[in-house]
């Protein structure tokens, strides 16, 4: 039941998981995140920079906020991921850069078309991985790489989901999912529409999650599929 939980939820994109995916995360009208996130994303250029000290942001840099669900989610996607951005978040796999794990937070393809949007606590830590990435694989396009800052970690984020998972209910309420937020600012959470409402399932929940926010909706039980 845990493990049901834990994969219904686990929502955030992931370079691991790029190659199941079958539906990207944007609008193919725009070509750049909306106005509204913030001031501009860190971008690479076209052709990218030496790999240099002078080269790699200043971890004070200010980058846009990490793209939430509501920009990202409820958004028209394409028939399939784009091979470009696909092949950009296949090298960009967060596990095979063990190093960034403590910075490393989010990872969303497609947003918009043909982008990647990688969300880092440090967003200078993820230039360094994506110039790691491109020595590693020279055929990918990094001018096709936007970086933002976000929250958390999905480090941090997964050690409060596996907490809350190991819980059947929470203040009388059960919890239906339980996953990183998409752009790594909390932890989204589904339980049954008066569990929402409840005063007390959000006191619980933000105890538990040590201060991490918690964000509740109504949501249906996940359904159980065979093996």
């Amino acid at each position: 039941m845990n493990a049901m939980r834990r994969s219904a939820a686990l929502v955030a994109c992931t370079a691991a998981a790029a190659a199941a995916l079958t539906a990207g995360c944007a609008d193919p009208a725009p070509q750049h995140p909306p106005a509204r996130i913030g001031a501009a994303a860190h971008t690479f250029p076209a052709a990218s920079p030496p790999d240099t000290a002078a080269a790699v942001p200043s971890a004070a840099a200010s980058a846009a906020s990490c793209p939430s669900g509501d920009t990202w989610q409820n958004k028209p996607r394409p028939v399939k991921n784009t091979p470009q951005a696909q092949a950009l978040a296949m090298a960009l796999d967060p596990h095979a850069y063990p190093g960034y794990a403590a910075t490393y937070g989010s990872l969303l393809i497609d947003y918009p078309v043909g982008r990647v949007a990688l969300c880092f606590t440090d967003p200078a830590a993820g230039h360094r991985m994506a110039r790691e990435a491109k020595r590693a694989h020279p055929g990918i396009d990094l001018g096709r790489l936007d970086v933002y800052r976000c929250a958390y970690s999905e480090r941090a984020l997964v050690k409060v989901v596996d907490t809350m998972s190991g819980e059947a209910t929470v203040a009388g309420f059960p919890l239906y999912t339980v996953g990183p937020a998409t752009d790594a600012s909390g932890i989204d959470i589904t339980t049954t529409a008066e569990g929402a409402r409840s005063a007390a399932l959000h006191d619980d929940l933000s105890a538990l999650s040590g201060g991490v926010p918690v964000h509740v909706t109504e949501g249906g039980r996940p359904e159980l599929t065979s093996s």
